[in-house]
């Protein structure tokens, strides 16, 4: 019950109350609590030891040994001033710690005193502040410093009664915040005040959450308002004490002012704002990797640091940080960084071009060693330089075409050319080149091994609404056979059927009519580039020039060939004429002179023998005459296809034994003797027997004429095969080797040497032979050692069929079973 007016239990709950607020107090704080005795000269630890004393230490001695040398004469200034005047102590200073360290520390000591106003003992709190010291050395400047750094203590307390619902704030929050007019209740129910207007409902709701949560500790960041710097950034650390059914009792916070820290957190934040999106706006990618090596020291791969939007882009990736380049390219070969780990080991930045066959893309790295000591890292600067290497490659391919294709001579050969290096150059699966003047269509596939196939253009199957594109002059280019609608459905099956995903097919014109086509095709769908259709473009019009070029210059030379040959023929009628004339001439004035002797010994002659050898050197010459004009009359006909054989059933057995017995005089006027050969077995051939025997006759007549008296003429017949073999042989003049292949032309003369008579003539009976034997489906050769070795000619004439082999047995009996003659 109340004694004098108090209430000993209240007193005593009141008692407990602040005993718990003081445990709490030193449990939530991080700060260092100590008391003094009131003459100060000793010290007990409350909270924390390492930088207390012994108890066999003496104040004097420890502060003389803890506070660094140059702050301690204001140290036991500012403490002597605070005995004296008996008010609370508050300093900035270094100690030393245990193990030799230095570092910051604030230290708040306040005197405690009894109802008479005398002091009982000291307590004070002592944090360690270096962090906060050393950005606070690093922002204000030089002149500054030192006054700074007495009246900027960041660390404050506040206590907030649920019970009394009262509040309270150390004193130098207190004086800060401009709350000096201000009571405990007021900081209790409304202790948000002082929040800045943009932060004051998330903390009002972050606080209530972790009250109705029943958290034991949290934590928060906002900005408050002070007197002197307006708002700032502090950090708040409450540890929250709950009554048995779970409400709250006592909330003890320790502020921590982190509007410095703050500060460069934003600085830095708008910083990597700015570099991030400088990073980002640069037109090339650009990229900071690692790499990784293995077990022998060897790069085996790179990761990604950090890589901008370009970069991602160029590479077809999305979030490249953390990455391997080994999961973002395909086939990835260790040997591709040894570039890279060359720049590391030298520092010699380095310029390198890839492309990636996958994508079609060219690129341009520039690698460069990231300049800081003690980090493997290289930048990497990519640039994607497609365009201009295309255009590279487009020219070197143009003029590698065209130095290929200049030289070549033929059209098959051109197009194997340009077939293979559009393969090669575009990666494709298979290239054709049809030519629809000859009907062939040259293939190529395989790009590592390109193979030549010939088809024909009709295994070539072109549909006719293929045709009607191409005939129409239209270029077709399908970047996805399946699924596009501009394709009538026939076109694709076709295609599909000869796994064809994706084509360019180039038509060809020339005057007005489809040449050629040229036509690349893949098997998989492909996005052609501008410049990919313009190089088949290209190509089919180089290619297709050079086929006419050399197609032309091979009617051209076929043309002067014919010219030439033309002119071989108009040189040598010329010479022909000449030597007709010349041949003509004298062999007309020959006879002609011995007609006219003859009729003036006619005329003169004394007796009737006189006359009577007159008139038959006159009719011999008259002969001759006839002889002559007969020949010419033949190679007439011959030469415009006017004479007509009279074929029948002839046994050359008796037709040949007929002409040798005609031509018996002649041998007999120069002692020629003959051996004529004929087979027992009848040989039958279908021809005009008058012809025959004008052939057979004029070789007898050349070889009786061209051989010396006594000589020999010898005619053989036999059957090899189904062929009529005629030989007629002498041992006269021969002929001479340099005329021998020209010896059936007309006007052509095999000559004689000395010694022997030459009879004359026109040089046509062999010219009328050949081309006789000809008409009759054979053919005629000679052969002849030289000049003095005689000469052999050979007739070759089909026999005749089996309905031309039966006649009249008279015919054959004539003719005995063989026959050799020697006359």
């Amino acid at each position: 019950m109340p004694v004098n007016g108090f209430d000993p239990d209240e007193i005593q709950e009141q008692l407990y109350q602040c005993e718990e607020r003081y445990k709490a107090f030193m449990l939530v704080s991080f700060d260092r609590i100590y008391r003094i005795s009131a003459d100060w000269s000793q010290l007990e630890m409350l909270n924390g030891q390492d930088l207390f004393p012994t108890a066999s230490d003496s104040l004097a001695n420890w502060i003389n040994r803890f506070i660094h040398y140059d702050d301690l004469d204001n140290v036991v200034e500012t403490i002597s001033k605070g005995i004296l005047e008996k008010i609370a102590i508050e300093l900035d200073f270094r100690g030393i710690k245990k193990d030799s360290t230095s570092s910051w520390y604030h230290a708040r000591i306040v005197p405690i005193t009894n109802n008479k106003g005398e002091i009982i003992e000291w307590m004070g709190t002592c944090s360690e502040i270096t962090e906060s010291k050393e950005t606070e050395h690093q922002l204000m400047s030089r002149e500054n410093r030192d006054a700074d750094l007495l009246d900027s203590s960041t660390v404050g307390t506040i206590i907030l009664d649920y019970k009394r619902r009262e509040g309270l704030l150390s004193h130098f929050w207190i004086n800060r915040l401009g709350l000096k007019d201000s009571n405990g209740r007021d900081v209790f129910e409304d202790p948000f005040r002082i929040v800045h207007p943009e932060d004051r409902k998330r903390v009002e709701t972050f606080w209530s959450e972790s009250v109705r949560d029943k958290k034991a500790k949290f934590s928060d960041e906002y900005r408050i308002k002070t007197v002197d710097a307006g708002y700032i950034w502090i950090l708040l650390q409450v540890s929250l004490i709950y009554d048995p059914a779970g409400q709250p009792l006592v909330a003890y916070g320790v502020y921590i002012d982190i509007h410095d820290r703050k500060l460069v957190e934003e600085a830095l934040r708008i910083s990597e704002v700015k570099l991030r999106s400088l990073f980002n706006s640069i037109r090339e990618g650009f990229a900071i990797v690692r790499p990784i090596y293995d077990k022998t020291g060897q790069p085996c791969d790179v990761s990604f640091i950090e890589a901008n939007q370009v970069c991602e882009q160029l590479l077809a990736q999305t979030n490249l940080k953390g990455k391997l380049l080994s999961e973002i390219v395909k086939n990835f070969k260790k040997e591709w960084l040894l570039p890279y780990d060359q720049v590391l080991r030298t520092g010699a930045p380095q310029r390198v071009e890839e492309r990636s066959h996958r994508r079609r893309r060219w690129f341009s790295v520039h690698v460069s060693r990231v300049a800081e000591a003690g980090i493997h890292q290289y930048a990497l600067v990519i640039n994607d330089i497609t365009e201009r290497k295309n255009k590279e490659l487009l020219q070197s391919y143009i003029l590698e075409l065209s130095q290929r294709i200049r030289w070549l001579s033929d059209g098959e050969s051109i197009q194997d050319i340009v077939t293979k290096m559009l393969v090669k150059y575009l990666q494709v699966d298979r290239v054709s080149y049809t030519d629809y003047g000859t009907g062939v269509t040259l293939v190529n596939n395989e790009i590592n091994d390109s193979t030549k196939i010939y088809e024909e253009t009709s295994n070539y199957s072109v549909l006719p609404e293929e045709m009607e594109v191409l005939l129409a002059g239209e270029e077709m280019v399908f970047p996805a056979v399946e699924g596009c609608r501009e394709v009538p459905e026939e076109i694709i099956s076709h295609l599909a059927s000869k796994n064809i995903m994706a084509s360019i097919t180039m038509p060809i014109y020339r005057e007005e009519e489809l040449a050629a086509s040229l036509s690349v095709q893949h098997s998989s769908p492909r996005q052609w580039s501008p410049q990919e259709v313009w190089l088949v473009r290209k190509t089919a019009e180089l290619s297709w020039l050079a086929i006419e070029r050399e197609r032309n210059k091979q009617a051209l030379q076929e043309s002067e060939k014919k010219a030439n040959a033309l002119v071989r023929e108009l040189e040598k009628a010329n010479q022909d004429k000449n030597r007709f004339i010349s041949v003509m001439s004298h062999e007309l004035r020959n006879p002609l002179a011995a007609i006219a002797a003859g009729f003036q010994v006619m005329a003169a002659a004394q007796n009737a023998e006189q006359a009577e050898k007159a008139k038959e050197i006159v009719l011999r010459q008259v002969n001759q005459l006839s002889k002559l004009v007969d020949d010419l009359l033949d190679m007439q006909r011959i030469s415009k296809n006017k004479i007509k054989l009279g074929k029948e059933n002839v046994h050359l057995n008796k037709l040949l034994i007929d002409v040798v017995k005609d031509m018996q005089g002649e041998f007999e006027n120069k002692n020629i003797k003959t051996r004529v050969e004929i087979p027992a077995e009848s040989v039958v051939i279908h021809a005009d027997p008058v012809r025959i025997i004008q052939c057979i006759g004029n070789l007898l007549h050349n070889a009786c004429k061209f051989s010396p008296r006594e000589g020999m003429v010898q005619l053989y017949l036999k059957k090899e095969g189904d062929q009529a073999v005629i030989s007629v042989q002498d041992n006269g003049t021969g002929i001479n080797p340099q005329i021998l292949s020209d010896l059936f032309q007309p006007f052509v003369q095999a000559g004689a040497p000395s010694g022997y008579q030459n009879e004359g003539g026109l040089g046509l009976g062999l010219s009328i032979v050949k081309n006789l034997v000809k008409m009759h489906g054979g053919t005629i050769t000679a052969y002849s050692g030289g000049l003095g070795q005689g000469a052999s000619f050979s007739v070759r004439l089909p026999v005749a069929a089996s309905k031309y082999e039966a006649d009249n047995s008279k015919e054959t009996d004539m003719v005995p079973a063989h026959l050799k003659v020697l006359v």
